[in-house]
């Protein structure tokens, strides 16, 4: 069994994945435990103001129309992660950015791979699903508190590796392809990654197009695959040697 902590951060994960759930859906995750504990760590969580009850079960505290929207995105990147599913081969090496579309999408692969991510919530969402081979954090600086590590130490052991795929999430994507990202810090390591990834995935629902953000840390058109929940009316510029999936 793991420890109490990791069995929070796991339902804190399940939440981040999907916002209302009920408790027959989160108890089949953790069924070597029994009903009363994982009761007992939901009403943990509501006394903190993590969760609130609902008539059909739990649902984030104070779920507002944004938090509403963030339901529907969830249903876009899971199939945006059935597509990739699809792509991807048993015995890949593949690397996960950070972020909540990489967090959903782990959840939907059913192929024996390798998953290596410097993402803790990837990392623990990954680990969580069985059909994945091994699941491995990529250590460093914790730049934000926000279990996404960073820095020298994260760079020199990415430069040691090689991947066959690496998986980008964005912040947002420009018309002409630019790739945006909030985090100077993450950007870093995304470039890093791509000198020693075979083939480049960008993953990104509709929500994220025509969007910008701080920087810009690659293109589509030095990637290989861009997946996203509808490939239609993109509006983008036409880019060769890119398949859209």
């Amino acid at each position: 069994m793991v420890a109490k902590i990791d069995r929070i951060d796991a339902i804190r994960a399940l939440f981040r994945e999907k916002r209302r759930l009920t408790f027959e859906e989160i108890y089949k995750e953790f069924g070597e435990y029994s009903a009363m504990t994982i009761r007992r760590d939901l009403n943990n969580m509501i006394r903190l103001n993590e969760l609130q009850k609902v008539s059909l079960g739990y649902q984030v505290y104070n779920l507002t129309e944004s938090a509403e929207q963030e339901i529907i995105n969830s249903d876009k990147k899971r199939k945006i992660g059935n597509k990739l599913d699809e792509l991807i081969k048993d015995g890949d090496v593949i690397y996960f950015s950070p972020g909540t579309t990489n967090l959903v999408v782990v959840g939907q692969l059913t192929k024996r791979v390798r998953v290596y991510t410097n993402d803790y919530s990837v990392f623990k969402a990954a680990d969580s699903n069985k059909k994945i081979e091994q699941a491995v954090l990529i250590g460093g600086f914790d730049y934000s508190r926000n279990n996404v590590f960073v820095g020298e130490t994260t760079i020199k052991t990415i430069q040691l590796m090689r991947f066959d795929y690496a998986v980008y999430g964005v912040v947002g994507i420009a018309r002409n392809g630019d790739l945006y990202n909030n985090h100077m810090e993450e950007a870093m390591i995304e470039k890093t990654v791509a000198l020693v990834a075979d083939k480049m995935v960008i993953v990104a629902d509709d929500s994220k197009m025509q969007k910008q953000g701080h920087f810009i840390f690659h293109t589509l058109a030095q990637s290989d695959y861009f997946i996203t929940n509808n490939k239609n009316h993109l509006n983008l510029k036409r880019i060769d040697n890119l398949t859209i999936l």
